[in-house]
């Protein structure tokens, strides 16, 4: 999909690369529900993407955010307050 879907979910995966998951930061923080919902992104190069594509998602509002390597991939994990 080029965005996110319609709607406010309780989780939201996105297993794209870092640089389409930092485009698309701000429609992803509204497709996660508040007071909890949660973001799960993947298909990003573990290191300094990984720790962008953290930076930009608690830009865009996510109050909390880990990073999850296995190998040279990693995982952002975001959460909506």
């Amino acid at each position: 999909a080029s965005e996110p879907p319609s709607g406010v979910f309780d989780i939201v995966v996105a297993n794209i690369l870092a640089h389409v998951v930092i485009a698309l930061s701000e429609p992803l923080f509204h497709a996660t529900k508040p007071g909890g919902g949660v973001l799960i992104t993947s298909g990003i190069l573990a290191g300094a993407s990984a720790q962008q594509v953290a930076g930009v998602l608690q830009n865009a509002g996510f109050s909390d955010t880990e990073i999850v390597t296995e190998g040279e991939w990693a995982s952002v994990i975001a959460q909506r307050e």
